[in-house]
């Protein structure tokens, strides 16, 4: 079923993850948000969760804007879904602060760092 083939995607693209393989899990990541676009909303979690895996990947790599665009995605997304404190919600937060404290932009992340605090 899709949601079978969906869910392979998405643990073979954190198993790339865990081992830095940072380009195959961007390419396992898009083969998944491919496939999301053809399956049905009951998926949202996991298309969420493979979104999060992609954005952490392209941080990785430096593709720091593209990153910071997709895990906001992420968080919007998450927040529609789940209560304000629910664990993935906080993740993806901070993984955003993460990325913005890369690029530099130290207050912002500072600012998200408190309010998850």
């Amino acid at each position: 079923s899709d949601g079978q083939t969906l869910e392979s995607l998405l643990l073979c693209g954190e198993a790339d993850l865990k081992l830095s393989n940072f380009h195959q899990a961007i390419k396992t990541f898009e083969q998944a948000r491919q496939s999301f676009e053809k399956s049905s909303d009951g998926l949202k979690t996991l298309r969420l969760d493979s979104d999060f895996g992609y954005g952490v990947a392209l941080a990785n790599l430096g593709r720091l804007d593209e990153a910071l665009k997709t895990l906001r995605d992420v968080v919007a997304g998450r927040q529609e879904l789940f209560d304000k404190d629910h664990v993935s919600i906080l993740d993806a937060e901070e993984e955003v602060a993460e990325v913005l404290l890369q690029k530099g932009e130290y207050f912002q992340s500072k600012k998200i760092f408190d309010d998850l605090t």
